[in-house]
């Protein structure tokens, strides 16, 4: 029997389809622009509107009757094919070949072509040709299986479960001690581990949102929600109260990570019906070496939003709706960003699970959260200054614009240089560096997420806010970046399970045939994930075995444990100025600066031997030797070891001492 395929309806085909037309003709009209005003680009004056109206509308609306005009003579050639039918196959066609191209003129060109006839007929031919190609291969092939042809469930279903819950609370365990360990051996920094050592603290002591490790944020009177947005850290804050120590911040960290395992199990188990792949899938989850580096890197809540997006995610195929809604409001207090990715998934929903009301209200409380807190929370807090970390992409901005060291740019302007500028963009993310970034999120997961469909939607604004930043420590995914986009990640890598089980499906077999066929796909599936998780884990991964396993470089000698008397030496209720490393160590308390900062600290702790950041070597030694030739500061502590304590209007007796004695770190 012929199984009925699953597409878009012809309408919102047609609407697509005819939106790429309409960017198609905004950027074209955008090139003729740049042409002709080379200083405005697409920021128009009124007096070049007519102009916008004369041209780019009147573009928009050539390209649209090209494409009625086609449909009306395949509707004359084809028996079998209705107008609308023609129209809709066209759009389709339309919507991915828009990508098609301009990613190809992106590796071409990074300035703006010329309008002109080969331009024109190369855009519009390659986009209707590859896009044909790849909607009718979509369309036909790569279809989700409908419930009838899905393999039976497995009655061992609980022992995968199981299996699951086993793996997470052995990740949760292993990584709590290795981060654990890493702080004891000195290895985690004011930056930004502490911050919310510190943010917790002055919390639960009833400071507020108090946060003095940002030098930035002292114009806006230290207040944390001046640079993010987070307070789902509210959650963490009876525990860290129980326990008020920077282990309880690792801890938690490494439990909601490993716990993102479970509902991905439950979702992949829902979609394939097999657990034995759902299973791998869960397990290549916890092996990705973007969790595992975010897990050991520091702590930050970028970290808890990936259980509560796949928890999310999971809820909404049981329908549990007040538990999905809980668990989207958790997520978008993890993280400012968190609401755009909550409104692409509300976008999936409508288009992938043809689920419009969830869909539309998800897509809708993104939207509503990010225009409230990134248009007005944040900007509140910064005497209406736009979100700082915007200016990580001013290399998309216009030239104009890039070259204003005054202007601040708006995620309007992101927006816009997306929308209008797209090839530049493209080009942006096509460099070596962000392509092999975008090899390592997806080797883990066996890059079955790259036919995981629309859910790809989801994954677009993390992986475009990683990748197209122009700092290397983001788009390289260093740190925490990147974490982000595995949630969406992981749910494409179960549709792309899913389609690839039905891909050499043929009409005419009867459903327990095609089931046989289906089973044997998920296994080798299975087996592919086992592969790819493992090869990853051993190349890039942080378990033992593994190249990157940090426990030989984190051993605690008596350097460590010596840290632990100088901290014991400050009071709890001084402020203190600190090296970016040892800091971590008394991080819990009012009041702390990074070195060199100092303003209004009583006391002064440095480690000579360890890492001056952020300053160099040389400005360092300098300023280490000035404090103690000064006659502010005295040493209350004998110098040891490289460890440095110093309290302000203190004796200077020890200082000579101290000087003479002095050991700084060897230049690498």
């Amino acid at each position: 029997m012929e199984h009925t395929k699953h597409r878009l309806p012809d309408w919102l085909a047609i609407a697509l389809g005819h939106l790429a037309l309409a960017m198609i003709a905004l950027m074209l009209w955008n090139w003729r622009v740049e042409d002709v005003f080379p200083n405005t680009q697409f920021y128009f004056t009124a007096h070049e509107k007519k102009y916008f109206l004369k041209y780019g509308v009147g573009l928009f609306a050539f390209l649209a009757l090209i494409l009625h005009g086609l449909a009306w003579r395949l509707s004359r050639l084809g028996a079998n094919e209705t107008y609308s039918g023609a129209l809709a196959g066209l759009c389709r066609a339309v919507w991915p070949g828009w990508f098609c191209a301009l990613g190809l003129l992106g590796l071409i060109s990074k300035e703006p072509l010329p309008l002109d006839a080969y331009n024109l007929i190369f855009i519009t031919g390659l986009g209707l040709a590859l896009g044909s190609l790849t909607a009718e291969y979509l369309r036909r092939k790569w279809t989700l299986l409908p419930p009838a042809a899905l393999p039976a469930p497995d009655v061992h279903a609980r022992r995968w479960l199981w299996g699951v819950i086993a793996a997470c609370m052995i990740y949760a365990a292993y990584f709590s001690w290795l981060s654990i360990r890493r702080h004891e051996a000195i290895h985690t920094n004011l930056q930004d581990f502490s911050l919310y050592d510190q943010l917790l603290w002055n919390l639960l002591h009833g400071n507020g949102w108090r946060c003095t490790l940002w030098d930035d944020n002292m114009r806006f009177g230290w207040n944390w929600n001046a640079e993010h947005f987070m307070p789902t850290l509210l959650l963490l804050l009876p525990f860290y109260a129980v326990a008020p120590a920077p282990h309880t911040l690792l801890i938690a960290q490494s439990i909601a990570l490993g716990a993102g395992a479970i509902p991905l199990y439950f979702i992949a188990k829902e979609k394939l019906r097999a657990p034995a792949p759902a299973f791998f899938i869960a397990l290549a989850f916890l092996s990705h070496p973007i969790v595992q580096q975010t897990n050991i890197k520091e702590f930050h809540m970028d970290a808890l939003a990936p259980v509560f997006l796949l928890a999310a995610y999971a809820f909404y195929l049981r329908r549990k709706w007040l538990w999905y809604a809980a668990s989207l409001l958790l997520a978008l207090g993890c993280k400012e960003d968190v609401a755009i990715s909550v409104a692409m998934f509300g976008l999936f929903l409508v288009i992938g699970e043809r689920n419009w009301r969830a869909g539309l209200a998800t897509f809708a409380a993104g939207m509503l959260y990010s225009a409230i807190v990134i248009q007005g929370v944040i900007p509140h807090y910064r005497d209406g200054e736009p979100l700082r970390q915007l200016y990580r992409y001013r290399h998309l901005l216009p030239d104009a614009q890039r070259a204003d060291a005054e202007y601040m740019m708006t995620l309007g302007d992101l927006v816009k240089a997306g929308l209008l500028r797209p090839h530049v963009v493209w080009h942006e993310a096509a460099t070596p560096e962000r392509l092999l970034s975008a090899l390592k999120l997806g080797a883990p997961f066996g890059f079955f997420a790259l036919i995981g469909g629309w859910v790809l939607l989801w994954a677009a604004p993390s992986t475009a806010t990683s990748l197209l930043s122009n700092w290397n420590t983001q788009y390289e995914l260093q740190l925490h970046y990147g974490i982000a986009i595995i949630p969406p990640l992981a749910a494409a890598t179960v549709w792309g399970v899913a389609r690839w089980a039905g891909a050499l499906r043929t009409t005419g077999e009867a459903d327990a045939a095609q089931a046989l066929k289906t089973r044997a796909h998920l296994r080798g599936a299975g087996v592919a994930l086992f592969i790819c998780l493992a090869i990853t884990q051993y190349y890039f991964g942080y378990l033992p075995g593994g190249e990157r396993d940090p426990r030989e470089k984190l051993p605690l000698t008596e350097h460590t444990a010596l840290a632990q008397r100088y901290a014991a030496a400050l009071p709890a209720d001084a402020s203190v100025s600190a090296q970016v490393q040892v800091g971590a160590q008394v991080a819990g308390r009012e009041t702390i600066y990074m070195f060199p900062v100092v303003h209004d600290a009583q006391y002064i702790l440095l480690d000579t031997r360890r890492s001056p950041w952020p300053m160099n070597g040389e400005e360092y030694q300098a300023r280490v030797k000035k404090l103690l030739e000064s006659k502010e500061w005295g040493v209350i502590e004998p110098y040891e070891d490289g460890y440095l304590l110093l309290k302000r209007n203190h004796s200077r007796e020890d200082n000579a001492a101290a000087l003479a004695r002095l050991e700084f770190k060897k230049a690498e």
